[in-house]
């Protein structure tokens, strides 16, 4: 069976979740494009069109380097942060990417986005005590953000606390019913326990 494994299944939603980081920002890069007063701008004119593209088309390098420069034009460009951020996570550069996001966060506090990607950086580092706290400060101000509850959820892989894990995964089955990943694993969860999920 395909989700037969733990281990196979913990891998997969990880790369699953690292991955779709750029499918779920990529709206948010292009809704600060190029600028439609100035007529003289082409989008290929435009470092972060760019980037975007590149991303589109998995040049991860090229798009580095022109979301690189975009900030170098555009230091207030908050999404060229979060797009750069999320490419260095991908790229396993986790000590760039939290110096970018924190970067970042000093011109937007609040910025879901960025607060969001530095949980996973710390989760990344091994820092998970720092991750449940960025975290927490989301659902602070935001208690339906479905993207905390399901990085929470995945903070608790090691089996110390199965039962906050599922009350994690409960959540976000309960904020986006029709998803099959928070049900999948809450099968997985179950199974481990000699249960089925109902």
């Amino acid at each position: 069976k395909m989700f037969s494994s733990s281990n196979f299944l913990k891998s997969y939603f990880k790369i699953l979740f690292t991955y779709s980081v750029f499918l779920a920002l990529l709206p948010v890069l292009a809704g600060c494009g190029t600028n439609t007063k100035d007529n003289s701008k082409t989008a290929s004119d435009n470092p972060k069109d760019q980037a975007i593209k590149y991303l589109s088309q998995n040049h991860l390098n090229e798009a580095e380097a022109a979301f690189q420069q975009n900030i170098k034009i555009k230091p207030d460009d908050i999404s060229s942060y979060i797009g750069l951020t999320a490419l260095y996570i991908l790229k396993k550069n986790y000590d760039a990417a939290e110096n970018l996001d924190k970067t970042g966060l000093k011109i937007k506090p609040d910025n879901v986005d960025l607060k969001l990607l530095l949980a996973e950086i710390y989760s990344l580092k091994n820092d998970k005590e720092k991750a449940i706290n960025e975290l927490k400060e989301i659902l602070d101000k935001d208690p339906k953000n479905v993207n905390a509850f399901y990085q929470l959820a995945a903070l608790d892989t090691s089996g110390s606390d199965k039962g906050l894990r599922k009350y994690y995964l409960l959540k976000v089955q309960s904020l986006v019913p029709a998803n099959i990943v928070p049900r999948t694993q809450l099968t997985e969860l179950f199974a481990s326990e000699g249960k089925t999920d109902s």
